[in-house]
């Protein structure tokens, strides 16, 4: 409909700050030798090939929180889902 206004355009959603990944979050799916490599800047070639970036503190930091961000919004939803289905 061409006379939806600007405010019908927009979701309404809070936006929080990524808490970084846990070590036990990041272990589901990489090894804790792989990890601790990785949050030390000791990775192999072939590993930091597959990166694609050059080792860095602010680009552990970086994955982290995307990382952790996204955990975090999936676990958002499932529990809003739950909530609803206990309202139902």
């Amino acid at each position: 409909d061409e006379q939806n206004t600007e405010k019908d355009n927009h979701v309404l959603c809070d936006f929080r700050v990524s808490p970084l990944a846990t070590s036990d979050e990041i272990t589901t799916t990489h090894s804790p030798e792989y990890l601790e490599r990785f949050l030390t800047g000791d990775q192999t070639e072939v590993e930091i090939r597959n990166v694609g970036f050059p080792w860095s503190e602010s680009g552990v930091k970086r994955a982290l929180s995307s990382t952790g961000g996204t955990v975090a919004a999936a676990c958002d939803v499932c529990e809003t889902l739950l909530r609803a289905r206990e309202t139902v």
